[in-house]
């Protein structure tokens, strides 16, 4: 087995720097890598792209997305790509998806010594230089009504979208329509803070709030079930 062959193993089993050194050397021990393979391979695999990543006190982040896709051989399009953003109260990660699938999500962001706010996040598109690139933004309700710069909380004006009225209860269930949000004016209809990116750069995903339905759901059906 060439180096080539082994690194190819390696990344289908979806080993770690240490398991694939080992995998290697017990390899090695019956015979299976020809003379030229190294097992030592794996302890510097990614140092070619430590270049593109720097350090903060809260961030590890890309500091050079266009020279990143050049080392992996690729011409960066940001049309064909989307970050998704996402975080909770210990952590917040930036990684971007192929639109069609058919190349590898890459992360270019993440923490776990902060929590998604509008700072947080503010700092993160700065670092990870987001006004050069304009991906379109991926992401929950959350991190929506963060980049929007809505007032957390239980607000009168909640929607990102319209000017649903929370505190209008006898609406609920009788007006289908709303007016549209259509001027973004600080201190206006619980809009707190001046939006992070243009209304047409960022849409809602529901992939994060379809699994924490489903542990809901889990949840329920076990405390049902006694169990």
């Amino acid at each position: 087995m060439n180096q080539l062959a082994l690194n190819d193993l390696c990344r289908d089993f979806n080993l770690s720097k240490e398991k694939s050194e080992l995998l290697a050397s017990r390899l090695q021990e019956r015979g299976y890598l020809e003379s030229e393979t190294k097992v030592t391979y794996f302890r510097n695999r990614s140092k070619q792209f430590e270049q593109y990543f720097s350090k903060t006190d809260d961030f590890c982040y890309c500091n050079n997305v266009n020279a990143m896709f050049a080392a992996f051989g690729e011409n960066h399009n940001s049309d064909e790509w989307r970050i998704f953003i996402d975080g909770s109260k210990y952590s917040v990660k930036a990684v971007l998806l192929h639109k069609g699938n058919k190349e590898p999500s890459i992360p270019i962001g993440h923490s776990t010594k902060v929590k998604e706010t509008y700072e947080t996040m503010k700092e993160l598109l700065k670092l990870i230089d987001y006004s050069s690139c304009n991906w379109k933004i991926c992401c929950d309700l959350n991190v929506v009504a963060i980049l929007t710069g809505l007032q957390g909380g239980y607000t009168k004006y909640s929607c990102f979208l319209c000017l649903w009225d929370s505190r209008a209860d006898e609406k609920h269930f009788t007006q289908r329509e709303w007016p549209k949000r259509n001027d973004h004016v600080v201190g206006k209809s619980n809009v707190l803070k001046t939006a992070l990116v243009e209304k047409k750069q960022r849409y809602f995903s529901n992939i994060a709030h379809k699994t924490r339905a489903n542990e809901k759901f889990c949840q329920s059906f076990s405390k049902k079930s006694g169990k």
